[in-house]
C-alpha cells in the first residue's frame, strides 16, 4: 500500500475518552488525550486506523455514520464483522509484538 506513506497524522482532543481515534477522507485522527503516558497504545490505535485505510483501498463498504449512531450494537454485530474486527484483530497483534498481550483491545 504505497499510498499509505503520503497519509496524515493529526492528533485532536475529542473530548470524549470512548474514542480513540478515526479515519476520515484519509487522515488518521487521533484522540490526543488518550495517548500521552502510553506510546505502545497510541502505535497500535494508528496501525488500527491504517487496517481501516487499507480496507478502504480494497473497497470494503464502510456504513454512514448515522446507521452507527442509530443502531451501534446492531451494527458492531452484524456490519463491523469484516472492517472493525478485522482492524481490532492487526491492533491486537501489534499489542503482543511489543509484550502488551494483556491491553487487547476487546472484540
Amino acid at each position: 500500500y504505497p499510498s499509505l506513506k503520503d497519509r496524515e497524522v493529526v492528533f485532536a482532543d475529542f473530548h470524549t475518552p470512548k474514542k480513540r481515534g478515526i479515519v476520515s477522507r484519509g487522515i488518521i485522527y487521533i484522540n490526543s488525550n488518550l495517548y500521552k503516558k502510553d506510546p505502545d497504545f497510541l502505535r497500535s490505535t494508528i496501525v488500527h486506523e491504517i487496517e481501516h485505510l487499507k480496507q478502504d483501498i480494497k473497497g470494503i463498504k464502510k456504513v454512514d455514520d448515522e446507521v452507527i449512531r442509530d443502531a451501534k450494537s446492531k451494527f458492531m454485530k452484524d456490519f463491523a464483522g469484516e472492517r472493525e474486527v478485522g482492524a481490532r484483530a492487526r491492533q491486537n497483534k501489534f499489542l503482543e509484538s511489543v509484550g502488551r498481550g494483556k491491553d487487547r483491545v476487546k472484540d
